[in-house]
């Protein structure tokens, strides 16, 4: 069964592809984007750094350190 991906996601894929980054960077990449969004419940268009900061809060208040959070949050 092939899952749809939507034009967004496809969007990012294409970008990290042109990067040249690796198939697992780019799976962590989308991972964190994706519960980014969750937390939220909006799509990620939708959302901007006042959301990000929230998040990163979210996640410290969760026992993660800046050190994990900061490369897949930096705006």
């Amino acid at each position: 069964m092939t899952r749809q991906v939507s034009p967004l996601r496809q969007r990012m894929i294409d970008d990290m592809t042109f990067r040249d980054m690796s198939p697992n960077s780019q799976k962590v990449y989308t991972y964190a984007v994706a519960n980014f969004s969750a937390f939220h419940r909006q799509s990620p268009d939708k959302l901007g750094i006042e959301h990000v900061r929230e998040y990163r809060l979210h996640l410290m208040a969760r026992g993660l350190k800046a050190t994990s959070i900061n490369p897949t949050s930096a705006p």
